[in-house]
């Protein structure tokens, strides 16, 4: 299920039904009601009720839509694990297309995500895991960015500032368990102990 917030109602309508036409099931409600569970939640930024979309990202993916290209407010919700942010105005077709993508991602992440309690713990993301599986099954070989791009981002053309922060956060939880990430002269990163 995917659940719209305090959309624009241009926007909603157009979700809306573009996402129904994925036979996706929609719920419309207000910010208010945010305890309830969905696949995907798309939401407009709104400074103060920030601290709850974070508890949302911890069990759903959830894209936002922010009103000024703010750098820190982006990187805020992708740290606090925003599966996408949108600056408005956006185009309809860019925002189904990650919807899509999104819902349709594999119960095979989700479930590790959800099993693995250790990542959790220390307050991973749901992409600084991924980041953290995918390093992890490289071992030796190293991961470089454009397989970050591929395999975590479906190939897109990613902003190099947006794995440079996923790594950068995560560099900084796994301190905790004693792990690091270095990058060699090929460019490519490895997880390693400390």
């Amino acid at each position: 299920m995917a659940i719209l917030t305090d959309l624009q109602s241009e926007l909603t309508r157009v979700l809306s039904s573009e996402l129904l036409k994925l036979d996706v099931p929609i719920a419309k409600i207000n910010t208010d009601s945010l305890s309830n569970h969905a696949d995907l939640f798309i939401l407009e930024d709104s400074k103060s009720k920030r601290s709850s979309y974070r508890n949302l990202c911890k069990n759903s993916k959830v894209i936002v839509l922010v009103g000024e290209d703010d750098s820190d407010i982006i990187k805020e919700y992708f740290d606090n694990g925003a599966y996408d942010v949108f600056v408005m105005p956006i185009r309809p077709n860019e925002i189904l297309f990650k919807c899509q993508r999104a819902l349709n991602q594999s119960f095979e992440d989700r479930s590790m995500f959800e099993s693995n309690l250790e990542l959790k713990e220390i307050g991973l993301t749901y992409k600084q895991i991924q980041i953290y599986r995918l390093l992890e099954h490289a071992g030796e070989k190293g991961v470089d960015r454009s397989e970050f791009e591929t395999k975590l981002w479906s190939g897109e053309n990613v902003h190099s500032k947006t794995i440079d922060v996923h790594l950068c956060n995560l560099r900084k939880r796994l301190k905790r368990r004693h792990q690091e990430i270095k990058i060699d002269k090929e460019k490519k990163w490895h997880l390693c102990s400390m």
